[in-house]
């Protein structure tokens, strides 16, 4: 279950500048020092060739007491913040040093749906884009993949996050209505007569009179009907022959 320890999740943005071969040198020498064996300095080294080229994505399991000491430093010293995650059952928490900077709670899908997604996510302001969120997302994948699951958008997304999963795993939103704005002020035939579009949220559009204040809620089937959206477009992780299934069924 997702209560039981797991791995600690490392994560540093790239560089702004590389560091000097003596201070390379000088965090090597740190790695050579610990007890542990040739193998995981050896992968700690290549991770520490990473940080100072590409950044740090990296999960503490099974390598040894003191790699997060190392790192954390090596980022400091850098001016690259660490963000380090860690696990209290479906609890994340993040933190720069020894300031929280974040905190997160996972929920499970339907049983047997082999599904986990975020219960919700808050990122301190002081620490926004310094990659708290996405060192989340990349520890809850390996929760997930521990459990035979998979992360996956929750269901009632927000706005920020629907930006942060284009960035982070579009093929995951992309039958999100939200990437089609412009259906935003689109005429559009009501059941009390014509409408228009006036807002686009994750699997509905909202649409209002033209003589009246009503609002009406138009679900993707709708907009297929309507002309306004393909099959493929409104059921993207579906195939269009189970997308027109499940409309036929549910009619």
């Amino acid at each position: 279950m997702l209560n039981e320890i797991t791995p600690q999740f490392l994560l540093m943005k790239r560089l702004r500048a590389r560091p000097s071969p003596e201070i390379l040198a000088s965090y090597a020498g740190a790695i050579d020092a610990m007890e542990t064996s040739a193998v995981a300095k050896g992968f700690l080294h290549q991770c520490l060739r990473n940080a100072a080229a590409f950044g740090l994505q990296m999960s503490l399991r099974n390598l040894p007491t003191g790699t997060i000491d190392i790192f954390r430093d090596f980022a400091e010293r850098m001016g690259g913040p660490l963000v380090v995650v860690s696990s209290q059952g479906r609890r994340l928490l993040a933190h720069i040093g020894e300031r929280k900077v974040g905190e997160a709670r996972l929920l499970l899908g339907e049983p047997g749906n082999g599904r986990v997604h975020f219960h919700y996510v808050h990122v301190e302001p002081h620490a926004l884009n310094l990659g708290v969120a996405t060192a989340f997302h990349r520890h809850a994948q390996l929760l997930a993949k521990f459990q035979n699951a998979v992360l996956v958008p929750g269901p009632h997304l927000s706005n920020q996050g629907f930006e942060f999963w284009k960035g982070f795993c579009p093929d995951l939103v992309a039958d999100d209505l939200r990437n089609h704005q412009h259906l935003v002020g689109q005429p559009v035939s009501l059941p009390a007569g014509a409408g228009t579009i006036t807002s686009v949220h994750q699997n509905f559009v909202v649409a209002a009179h033209i003589d009246s204040p009503e609002r009406v809620h138009l679900d993707r089937r709708h907009l297929i009907e309507a002309g306004m959206l393909k099959v493929a477009e409104a059921y993207a992780d579906q195939a269009p022959e189970e997308a027109v299934a499940g409309m036929s069924m549910s009619a």
